[in-house]
């Protein structure tokens, strides 16, 4: 018998087939967007009324609460379950549950000062869904990625931006590749296709709404030149198996369909032509570091505001206050109990998967660092050790797992301007097969992750969603009066610059090699 639809209209699914996306409207129950909306700003640290406060422009939160994906959207997710074949075909743990795991576009005063354009083919981060497995164009994992609306989303607003044609695109490049893709993929795959698109769409929306949108979709964020808060969250449906593109009676479920189409195979794929090369594998979702290192921050705010209103503890909803039962299940739900893939896990200064002989030789690295620096601060007993040979400040802490935009462990070195050449030298000599990432540290943090930065080694993908674009330039051991600590008298002045120059420039003259000065 042909597959029964009882909430999908046939507008929806031809909508569907054509563009790989549907809305609902109205569809999160109010009581969710307003209990989960409630302690946004204390979460943030951030004052709704002051715009000032509003540190960074683009932010993703952790998730605190959260409740079946059924309850908190019902007709959504009625829909849902029809587009991949029935509820029977849902992943009963992976991501039933949806929550306050909030992505907010606040854009800046300047956005809101300028022209509302934008050049689809010009955003950054177009992408499709997938940090947490070995992608194949059968995999249904994320089958269904989702957004939920929990604000108004006005024209210029910072809506989503879908590429409509990329699909085709997308599944095209999964069938001419059967060993997969693991994440976080070669950003160039997305930049090729979004080069041949010429379908997009910014979505608008009521809070409340509901998007769904088939995962090989590819879509990013737009800015957000309204300077207001806009609120959606991200989550998934996952399935239970592999979709299955070669039924022998021809009944596909939407998603697999549009697959099918996007080949040209609308009837099915034989095997062969399509025979996977490797495994399937799942692996802990490796942007979650940046999410989950709010938690502790979020976690002490909220406690202080209740406090401040004269409630208890008790009075805080969140799934890391509930005990340790509540704690694995929720970890359970989402992946977190996985082990990391090949995109790794965990080194700013260095980095690597956090498995095998890699860590030790971090941490070994690390701990030489901290040998080689500092000999002035450190008492006469540690004489017998090279120390002095520059100054570079480890911090503290040495992550094992991602952390911040690092999608693998790392440890972070301060170096100022006057080591930096010593520094730069010992890590390219010594870091072995680490690759480290050198920045510099100004008020534009992206754009010193981004931009302003060097390799040794392997380059390794950043997640710069998080950083601030502008903002406070992060202290730098003022104690030490180094780098951008250095007071004005303990610089050259420049006629000292200049009698250095002219000093370099005679002891050079007679160098056939060294390039003279050019000439006023």
């Amino acid at each position: 018998m042909p597959r029964q639809y009882h909430h999908l209209t046939p507008e929806d699914r031809a909508h569907f087939l054509e563009h790989g996306w549907l809305r609902v409207p109205s569809s999160i129950k109010k009581k969710y967007i307003d209990a989960w909306l409630s302690d946004l700003w204390v979460r943030l640290g951030m004052d709704e009324n002051n715009k000032t406060t509003w540190n960074t422009e683009y932010i993703k939160l952790p998730r605190h609460r959260e409740e079946k994906a059924e309850e908190v959207c019902p007709e959504a997710w009625e829909k849902m379950c029809e587009l991949v074949g029935g509820e029977e075909m849902v992943d009963p743990v992976r991501e039933r549950y949806y929550g306050d795991q909030f992505i907010i576009n606040f854009g800046t005063e300047e956005l809101s000062r300028s022209k509302a354009m934008v050049d689809y083919h010009a955003l950054p981060g177009w992408h499709c869904d997938n940090d947490w497995y070995r992608c194949f164009v059968d995999s249904s994992n994320n089958a269904l990625t989702v957004i939920l609306c929990f604000t108004d989303i006005p024209a210029s607003g910072g809506g989503t931006a879908l590429a409509e044609d990329s699909l085709k695109m997308w599944c095209e490049t999964l069938f001419a590749n059967p060993a997969g893709f693991d994440p976080p993929y070669d950003k160039q795959l997305y930049s090729d296709i979004i080069a041949k698109c010429t379908k997009f769409l910014q979505i608008d929306a009521k809070a409340g709404d509901v998007f769904i949108t088939h995962s090989f979709l590819l879509h990013t964020q737009t800015p957000n030149f309204l300077n207001y808060a806009r609120v959606i969250a991200n989550p998934h449906v996952n399935l239970r198996e592999p979709y299955n593109l070669n039924r022998s009676n021809g009944d596909y479920t939407l998603c697999e369909q549009i697959i099918l189409n996007s080949l040209g195979h609308p009837a099915g794929i034989p095997s062969p032509p399509y025979n996977q090369t490797r495994p399937r594998s799942v692996y802990y979702p490796n942007s979650s570091w940046a999410k989950r290192e709010r938690i502790p921050g979020e976690l002490a705010r909220m406690l202080a505001d209740a406090k401040r209103r004269g409630l208890g503890p008790d009075s805080v909803d969140s799934v890391y206050l509930k005990g340790d039962e509540a704690l694995r299940e929720h970890e359970w739900r989402n992946g977190y109990d996985k082990a990391a893939g090949p995109g790794g896990l965990g080194l700013g200064g260095a980095m690597t998967n956090g498995t095998g002989d890699a860590l030790p030789f971090a941490a070994n690295a690390n701990d030489k660092c901290k040998w080689l620096d500092r000999s002035k601060y450190r008492s006469p007993q540690w004489s017998t050790h090279p120390q002095g040979a520059f100054v570079a400040v480890s911090l503290l802490r040495l992550n094992e797992y991602p952390m911040g935009p690092h999608p693998a462990g790392s440890y972070e070195i301060w170096v100022p301007d006057s080591s930096f050449s010593d520094v730069f030298f010992y890590l390219a000599s010594n870091r072995g097969s680490l690759s480290a990432l050198v920045h510099p540290l100004s008020k534009e943090q992206r754009r010193d992750h981004e931009f302003r930065n060097a390799w040794m080694g392997t380059p390794w993908p950043l997640y710069l969603e998080e950083l601030r674009t502008n903002g406070e330039i992060p202290p730098q051991y003022p104690e030490l009066g180094l780098g951008r600590s250095t007071t004005t008298d303990e610089e050259p002045t420049f006629e000292k610059r200049g009698d250095r120059g002219r000093a370099m420039e005679r002891l050079l003259a007679g160098n056939p090699e060294a390039a003279p000065a050019p000439r006023d």
